[in-house]
Order: C-alpha cells, then structure tokens, then sequence
C-alpha cells in the first residue's frame, strides 16, 4: 500500500503496526480501529481539515486529496493540532469508493467519521473552500453542530 508521505507532527503518533493493519483491513471498521488508536495517542483538542474529496472542490479524487493536504500541513506549521486523515483515504477507496464494494461513502461517514468525532477529541474542524459541493463535507458540517465541533471557514 502507497501511504501519502506524512510529516512529523502526524508521524509522531503512528507506529508500524498501524501501517500494516491498514494494509490487511478489509472493512471500515477495521479501519476505524487503527484511527482509534492513533487519536487516542494524540493530545486533546484537535482539529480536523474537512472539504471535498469523492465528489465537488477540484474535480478529481487527486487534486481534492492533494488540497486537503497543503491545508493539513499548513495548519500543522502553525501549531494547530490536527487529526490527519490522509493516511486513511487509500483503505477506504480499496474498501468502500469502488462501484463492486458492499460498503460505500456513507459507511465511511457513518461507520468511520462519526464514531471518532464522539471520541470527543476533535473540538474544530476547518472547512476548505468549496466544502459546500461535497456531500460528506456538509455531512460533517451538520455533525459539527450536532456534536458542538467548532467551525471554522477557511
């Protein structure tokens, strides 16, 4: 599996382990498993960058990842603590963005998303530019304010 490179302030709180079970997770719960243990190494009040990436921003899966990227590690530069959710987009078009696949975008929402907003340890969330043409970048919009996330408009 091809992980996007990952900088220090995200490397810190990943061990092999965690790379290895997200090679072998077969479902999008798995995947969660691995995201629970690594949020749970992080520090309270973190944030987390949401804008489009299936569908709306850029056009493309690749220039939408490529975005949320620049802005996770632009924010991480100036000392905002953020939960990293790059390494996690390669399992889930293995797992559930592919046509033949019995878990789809709203599993990843539902089965991955929400359960770790209510770990309760992500207080803002920063919006990229364009978040509003993406169906999973307004469902976390809306479990922002269902769950009193702050929300900031980049």
């Amino acid at each position: 599996m091809i992980f996007p490179k990952l900088n220090e302030a995200t490397k810190q709180y990943w061990t092999e382990s965690d790379f290895q079970k997200l090679e072998e997770a077969t479902t999008i719960q798995e995947v969660f498993a691995v995201a629970k243990s690594v949020i749970l190494r992080m520090p309270d009040s973190l944030a987390q960058v949401c804008g489009p990436i299936t569908n709306g921003g850029k056009g493309s899966v690749e220039k939408n990842l490529e975005e949320l990227d620049k802005a996770i590690d632009k924010l991480q530069k100036q000392g905002v603590l953020i939960f990293d959710q790059m390494p996690f987009e390669e399992p889930f078009r293995k797992i559930a963005y592919r046509k033949t696949s019995t878990q789809h975008h709203d599993d990843v929402l539902n089965l991955f998303y929400e359960p770790i907003f209510k770990l309760g340890k992500i207080k803002t969330f920063y919006f990229l530019p364009g978040w509003e043409g993406s169906k999973g970048a307004i469902w976390e919009y809306h479990k922002a304010e269902e769950l009193g996330i702050k929300i900031v408009l980049l």
